[in-house]
């Protein structure tokens, strides 16, 4: 049964292996000399979604701190207003030393 590949010696394969080496190199270098080459898969590193999740998520987190010193706000004034208002309904603290004296007015009348 014949090849049907040639039989490659080592050393043709490493020379055109150097030779396509030594393009790619030259090529590298012309480009870093012209700012504007781009290459074919260059991808831009910023995430369009990624960016708008993580601003979506850096503002959520923004909302929930306020809302938790907001409701700590309204816990404390809501906590003021009712010390006030139990303050208010309660009696002023009298000396109690017992029943209140008959008063004559409210004394029954005797006949």
């Amino acid at each position: 049964m014949p090849r049907q590949f040639p039989k490659l010696n080592i050393s043709e394969v490493d020379e055109q292996v150097r030779l396509l080496a030594e393009k790619v190199f030259a090529k590298v270098l012309r480009e870093e000399d012209s700012k504007d080459a781009l290459s074919l898969f260059t991808v831009p590193e910023d995430c369009p979604i990624g960016q708008k999740e993580a601003k979506e998520r850096e503002l959520q987190k923004e909302l929930a701190e306020q809302k938790s010193v907001e409701t700590a706000k309204r816990k404390k004034s809501f906590k003021m207003i009712r010390s006030q208002s139990l303050s208010l309904q309660m009696p002023p603290q009298q000396d109690w030393k017992g029943p209140p004296a008959a008063s004559p007015a409210m004394s029954p009348t005797t006949p």
